[in-house]
C-alpha cells in the first residue's frame, strides 16, 4: 500500500529522520527532511505543500533569505559548536539579506553582504576579519543551497565562491579542528622520545657501571 506507515504525510525513518509523501492536485512529491524533530518536518511538509500549490497555479515561490535560514537551522540537530557559529552569521545576514527572495538573490547582493561584515555602518557591529568573514559565507551558502535542493531556486549565488582574499601571515598554520589532533601527535612524539632517551641512559649507564655489583 502507497500510503503504508504514513501519518498525515509524515513517516519516521530506521535514522530517526522523516520521510514524506504528499499528493497536490495531480501532482505526488516524496522525499526525506534531514530532521530528528517531528514539529520541523511538519513545518517543511506545509513548505512544500505550499510550493507544489504555487508551482499549480503559476505562482512564484516567495521564499525569503532569512526564511532558508531558519528552515536550515530547524533541520540541523548535531554540533553545537557549528550551530553557534552559523546562528552568528545569519544574524549578520538579517539586516542585509532577510527580507531578499531567495529566487531574487544575486551575485552583487552577496558582495554587499560582504562589504557590511569587513566595514559595518552600525557602530555597535565591529568589523570582522577576512578568515570570519569567509567562514560566515560558508554558512550562508550552506543555507542558500538548501534551497537549491529544495528547488527554491535554480543556482546558488555563492557558487562562484566570492571570498574575501585573507593575506598570508594572517593564515592559521593550522584550523581550530585540526589543533587537538595536532597535540596529540605532538604529545605521542614527545612520549616515544622521551622513551628512547630513558632507555639510551639505562644502556649507557650499564656501561659507565660493569662491575657496580662488586
Amino acid at each position: 500500500m502507497a500510503q503504508s506507515g504514513y501519518k498525515n504525510g509524515l513517516k519516521k525513518t530506521h535514522k530517526g529522520f522523516w520521510a514524506f509523501k504528499i499528493r497536490v492536485g495531480r501532482k505526488t512529491k516524496m522525499g526525506t527532511f534531514v530532521t530528528t524533530r517531528l514539529e520541523t518536518a511538519k513545518k517543511l511538509l506545509d513548505q512544500t505543500r505550499d510550493d507544489l500549490l504555487r508551482q499549480q497555479e503559476g505562482l512564484e515561490i516567495k521564499l525569503t533569505v532569512g526564511e532558508a535560514m531558519d528552515y536550515w537551522l530547524e533541520s540541523r540537530y548535531g554540533n553545537a559548536k557549528h550551530l553557534n557559529r552559523a546562528i552568528y552569521a545569519f544574524n549578520r545576514a538579517r539586516p542585509v539579506l532577510g527580507q531578499v527572495q531567495v529566487r531574487r538573490l544575486t551575485q552583487a547582493d552577496i558582495i554587499a553582504f560582504k562589504r557590511t561584515l569587513l566595514e559595518p555602518a552600525d557602530p555597535d557591529w565591529r568589523p570582522l576579519a577576512p578568515t570570519t568573514v569567509n567562514i560566515a559565507l560558508r554558512y550562508l551558502a550552506v543555507a542558500i543551497n538548501w534551497a537549491v535542493k529544495n528547488k527554491k531556486i535554480a543556482e546558488n549565488p555563492l557558487k562562484q565562491k566570492p571570498y574575501e582574499p585573507v593575506p598570508e601571515d594572517n593564515r592559521p598554520f593550522l584550523v581550530r579542528d585540526d589543533v587537538i589532533p595536532f597535540l596529540m601527535k605532538v604529545d605521542a612524539i614527545g612520549n616515544a622520545h622521551h622513551q628512547v632517551r630513558r632507555a639510551h641512559d639505562q644502556h649507557r649507564g650499564g656501561h659507565l657501571h660493569p662491575d657496580s655489583d662488586g
